[in-house]
């Protein structure tokens, strides 16, 4: 298929949320260097995560949802157009991150344990032909004039002279939810006045937003890629295991990382200047369950001390151990700006 007048052409396949587009994008770099026009596969959701990648040439936007079948179909005839086909679709969910239909979901939690704890990130590698490599975060790009209208909208919102941390609410699964989030917001915001805080999360998320002088609200009024921007701006990111976090994942931001499926060998393994937190595997021992759950049915719901009807991997996971996180990024980078 190569010509003297054209280079070899590499597809990559990968559909899923925010955060699964994100932790494909060393890939692009990797195909480039190895002489690849490097065209992508993709929902508008992987689209928005590697607008304005300079080593992607061409981006194939494909209607989400559509039939299983004729995605298949469409995959199949991509494999026979291009000199190197990646498809990433399910390389991490269905393998490392189980479904409830999958019969793997239902093994004992420690061979579960054993076949599931692998880097995210090292995985996808390996499935993508660059086994041989290791250690790599995602990375993303973005236009000067994004970067100048967030600032001018940090600005504007007052938040350029305080050190402002970006909450992310929720995930895609309800186990992605901390049920004390406004419980150490307020205390954390209470102790100290040159805190503000943005919360960030869909539509939905505006059901766990709070009121306080110095929060932000914008749950389902910022775009993803305004969303994306301020991981690199603000000066810390908290979460659980969302397409933000993952995103501020890519940047040195200080992060306190919330898990609740996932390990840090899964996830965090090779961010920088991140606090990872989860519940004392004593009092949720079935953490790390390496399952994905969208149905409360699936998950053990913490019912006994503090009726938050939470999951008991977040709702065991204490306040006071998170105040102390963000306590601590605070104390080492509070004279510092990330803008």
């Amino acid at each position: 298929m190569e010509t003297k007048e054209s280079k070899p052409k590499a597809v990559v396949i990968r559909w899923g949320a925010f955060g699964d587009a994100v932790q494909i994008t060393p890939v692009f770099r990797l195909l480039k260097r190895d002489g690849y026009e490097v065209h992508f596969h993709c929902t508008t959701r992987g689209e928005q995560v590697t607008r304005y990648n300079p080593h992607i040439d061409k981006w194939i936007l494909w209607p989400d949802p559509s039939p299983w079948w004729k995605c298949v179909k469409e995959w199949r005839e991509l494999y026979y157009k291009y000199d190197r086909y990646v498809n990433l679709t399910g390389t991490i969910e269905n393998t490392l991150l189980l479904f409830p239909k999958q019969s793997e979901y239902h093994l004992p939690k420690d061979i579960r344990h054993q076949r599931c704890n692998i880097n995210y990130m090292d995985a996808t590698l390996k499935n993508a032909g660059y086994g041989h490599i290791t250690g790599l975060n995602g990375e993303l790009f973005f236009h000067p004039d994004e970067d100048a209208m967030a600032k001018k909208w940090m600005k504007r919102n007052g938040l350029w002279d305080k050190w402002v941390i970006l909450w992310s609410l929720s995930g895609t699964a309800f186990h992605k939810v901390y049920p004390w989030a406004e419980y150490v917001a307020k205390r954390f915001l209470d102790k100290h006045k040159d805190v503000a805080i943005i919360t960030v999360g869909d539509k939905a998320c505006e059901a766990l937003e709070w009121k306080h002088e110095r929060t932000l609200s914008m749950s389902g009024r910022l775009s993803w890629r305004k969303a994306m921007i301020l991981t690199k701006m603000t000066d810390c990111v908290i979460g659980t295991e969302t397409g933000i976090l993952n995103a501020a994942g890519c940047y040195a931001t200080p992060k306190v990382t919330l898990l609740s499926h996932s390990t840090p060998e899964n996830l965090t393994k090779y961010w920088k200047n991140n606090i990872d937190l989860h519940a004392n595997p004593a009092l949720a021992p079935c953490y790390p369950c390496h399952q994905l759950h969208y149905e409360r049915g699936s998950c053990f719901i913490e019912t006994n001390a503090f009726e938050s009807g939470a999951p008991i991997c977040m709702a065991y996971l204490e306040p006071q151990r998170v105040e102390d996180a963000l306590e601590t990024h605070y104390q080492r980078f509070k004279h510092m700006r990330r803008r």
